[in-house]
């Protein structure tokens, strides 16, 4: 993204490409894909979660360890950062 701002290009950021359309004219620009992909236990109950962290995969670990509430994302494509 520096790279794009210092040589004035267009950007845009997307998560794993689920639910996106682009123009069949193309876009001029950059298409960056987030990979920002971690799962940190901080202490009990309390994780940090990258925006590039797939959501069903997300849904899956909160279930294995015992957490409720989000196994709606178990079929939900896409990333974190997407779902916010």
């Amino acid at each position: 993204m520096l790279y794009c701002d210092e040589h004035s290009i267009l950007f845009i950021v997307i998560g794993k490409g689920s639910n996106c359309l682009f123009d069949d004219l193309g876009f001029d620009g950059c298409v960056i894909l987030n990979q920002i992909e971690f799962l940190g236990k901080k202490e009990p109950g309390l994780y940090t979660v990258g925006s590039g962290f797939r959501f069903n995969k997300l849904g899956v670990k909160c279930s294995n360890e015992g957490f409720t509430g989000l196994e709606f994302a178990g079929g939900i494509p896409g990333s974190v950062g997407g779902a916010i």
